[in-house]
């Protein structure tokens, strides 16, 4: 049950993201036409292809080492998955929350910004919010620590904050939204650890 609740609090989380973004880009146009991508790919493209060659290999090989467990466990997600669709409201109350979290985070990232005087729109936070998310659930580390960073200057960085301001705001949000969390709970266990509650 416990890969079924997580892929589906994934989905939830992509399918409110996703939402969002279409919304913006619907009601908020100009929030894109701000961005600035510049690919620079001068003789890497070889390199580029080895790495994607590497990975499909490194696929293929894990897929056939593994494949009896990975089809056992991705039957066990989709039937989890499909019971979910007799849940109508708890799923449309869960994708709310989803989407609700989502937007505090944004507005997290936004005050970290304007605190450090270099204002962006919400709806820009909202898309660098994305763009950190998806960097750090790439990176293999607990909490996205060092991808959802680089994420977030990267997504700074395509709406024109400098890179000096980009990083201090992705340190200043990250302290704020994982750092400072993790540390009021390492204190709460330790403090309830000692009275024996656990």
């Amino acid at each position: 049950a416990s890969p079924a609740v997580v892929t589906f609090n994934n989905l939830l989380g992509i399918t409110g993201h996703l939402g969002l973004l279409v919304g913006i880009g619907l009601l908020v146009p100009a929030t894109f036409a701000g961005l600035h991508v510049c690919l620079h790919l001068n003789g890497q493209v070889e390199l580029l292809l080895a790495v994607v060659t590497v990975l499909a290999v490194g696929s293929v090989v894990v897929y056939m080492k593994f494949r009896r467990r990975l089809r056992s466990i991705v039957v066990s997600v989709l039937s989890k998955l499909v019971s979910y669709r007799h849940k109508k409201t708890q799923v449309s109350i869960a994708l709310l929350y989803s989407v609700t979290l989502t937007l505090l985070y944004a507005a997290c990232l936004y005050a970290s910004a304007m605190a450090l005087q270099s204002p962006i729109s919400l709806a820009a936070a909202v898309v660098v919010l994305g763009i950190g998310v998806g960097v750090g659930a790439a990176i293999p580390s607990p909490g996205g620590l060092g991808g959802a960073e680089a994420g977030l200057v990267a997504g700074l960085s395509t709406f024109g904050v400098g890179l000096p301001t980009a990083v201090a705001i992705a340190i200043v949000y990250r302290l704020a939204t994982y750092w400072l969390g993790f540390l009021v709970g390492a204190v709460a266990f330790a403090w309830c650890t000692k009275r024996v509650y656990f």
